[in-house]
């Protein structure tokens, strides 16, 4: 069981109710170190959905990658250029993904379908 900060079961809650509420994609936007990969986490091993985790650079993906083989009990893969973990599991439950280098503010992009 991950433990979660106020703010961040709050965010959770809200990824609930629009998934009850039918939307399929969600988009998480958050500050640097507010956990936004802890937030995901606990979304994803409560709903055991098959989920697509997307950041900007190729070590944030390996630190997701890392947190959530250390913190899930569903299957994780990892998707990024010049990058390869655990071939055998391509079809990962949870699929995290470096794309392009950006700035700013992290996002995180859950795709419920």
């Amino acid at each position: 069981m991950i433990e979660l900060r106020p703010y961040q079961n709050d965010v959770v809650g809200r990824v609930y109710s629009a998934i009850l509420r039918g939307v399929r994609k969600l988009l998480t936007v958050a500050g640097t170190g507010t956990g936004k990969t802890v937030i995901a986490a606990a979304a994803i091993g409560d709903l055991q959905h098959p989920t697509l985790f997307l950041v900007h650079r190729k070590e944030l993906a390996t630190q997701s990658y890392m947190f959530f083989r250390g913190s899930l009990t569903v299957p994780v893969g990892l998707i990024a250029e010049e990058m390869h973990r655990d071939p055998a599991n391509r079809n990962g439950y949870v699929v995290g993904a470096a794309m392009g280098a950006g700035a700013g503010v992290g996002a995180v992009l859950l795709r419920y379908d």
